[in-house]
This record gives structure tokens, C-alpha cells and sequence, in this order.
């Protein structure tokens, strides 16, 4: 694997290598404003979403000093220990990358995202789409929070978010458009379910800064 950017931050992009046996895939995505670490990083957890048997044996090449670095020396544990301690959070689930409502509605948290750090509060959204479908989101929207790539439904089951759906006269499994608050110790305060988009993302950040 690797990645790279022009600048940092600039343009930039990424490459993988898939090799098994006698077969051989290669991958790349370019983005207009990123950064070395970033596609370093984003490069390796691409290479292991595209696994087709979770569990197997893996190795990994890569240049990258920080890539080696945040797993063998435990970085990413206390990048989100550091990321998520004091704050609170909002944690929105919501049903696909880039349809016309969840577009706008990470629109309108990424409007009011200055508004929710005054509030000490972290958003982040959550979607069964993967990661490169997720970096294409931030990347068209400029979204400044992460996404996380639910593929295999785990955080969806934990928040009972999955219901059947009627489209186009068939039922469907589907993400439940929903939004949870926790406090700065992690207690879950308040939930929305079976949302509209329309004025909800003012109704979180009035509850964020309601809570003490």
C-alpha cells in the first residue's frame, strides 16, 4: 500500500496491491484535498475492507513510518480515547452516501459544525456504505467529521436502526434515519427515531447545549 499528497494538505491519493497465489488487483483513488498520513493510513484500511474472507492471514507492506507506527505502538487506541474523553457526541445514522435527504442532512451538520465544538460535542455519522464510498461523501460535501463504515451492520444492531422499509412495493432492510446524544461521560441522553430531515440538526444542537 501507499498514499501520498501534493502540499500536505493538497491532492493526493492513494495505491494497493492485492496479491494471492497467482492473482493480482490493483486499486487507486485520487481526492482534491487531503494528506500523506491520511492516504497512508486510508490505504491499508481499503486494502483490508476488500478481503473476501475477514479472519484470514495478512500481510501488509507499506513505507510508512506512521502506518507501522500507530498499530504496533497501540497509536490508534489512544487517537480515540483522545478524540471522544470530555466531549460530548452525537452519533446520526443514516441510510446511504450521497441520496438527496442524507445529503442534506450531513449538509446541515457540516453548516453548524462550529456551532456544535462551541457545545463540546463530536459528530459523527454512520452508514452501512464502506470506506471509499464514505471518503467520496466528505470529500463532494466537505464534510468536516467522520464517517464510519458500518458494512457489516455491527454498531446498526447495537442501536436497533435496521427496519423493514416499503420501496417501490417490496419490503426492504433498511437504516432507520436516527440520532443519539451522549453526554461527556458517555451516558446516552436523548434519541431521535424515524427522523425527517427538515429542522433536525438545529433540535440536536439545541439538546447539545442543553446538557450540562
Amino acid at each position: 500500500t501507499d498514499g501520498s499528497a501534493l502540499g500536505n494538505p493538497g491532492p493526493g491519493g492513494y495505491g494497493i496491491i492485492l496479491m494471492k497465489d497467482h492473482h493480482c488487483k490493483e486499486v487507486s483513488q485520487g481526492f482534491r484535498l487531503t494528506t500523506n498520513n491520511r492516504m497512508e493510513l486510508l490505504s491499508v484500511i481499503v486494502a483490508l475492507e476488500m478481503l473476501k474472507h475477514p479472519g484470514s492471514s495478512v500481510t501488509i507492506f507499506s513505507d510508512s513510518k506512521y502506518v507501522v507506527d500507530s498499530v504496533e505502538k497501540g497509536w490508534v487506541f489512544g487517537w480515540v480515547k483522545k478524540d471522544f474523553k470530555g466531549k460530548k457526541l452525537v452519533l446520526y445514522f443514516y441510510p446511504k452516501d450521497s441520496t438527496p435527504g442524507c445529503t442534506v442532512e450531513a449538509g446541515e451538520f457540516r453548516d453548524q459544525i462550529d456551532a456544535f465544538n462551541q457545545a463540546n460535542t463530536l459528530v459523527v455519522g454512520v452508514s452501512r456504505d464502506n470506506l471509499r464510498s464514505h471518503e467520496n461523501f466528505r470529500q463532494k460535501l466537505g464534510l468536516p467529521f467522520e464517517l464510519v463504515a458500518d458494512t457489516e451492520e455491527k454498531l446498526c444492531a447495537i442501536f436497533d436502526v435496521i427496519k423493514m422499509k416499503n420501496m417501490y412495493g417490496k419490503q426492504v432492510r433498511g437504516v432507520d434515519r436516527s440520532t443519539f446524544l451522549f453526554d461527556s461521560k458517555g451516558v446516552l441522553k436523548k434519541e431521535w427515531r424515524g427522523i425527517k430531515v427538515t429542522g433536525h440538526v438545529a433540535e440536536v444542537l439545541a439538546a447539545a447545549n442543553a446538557l450540562n
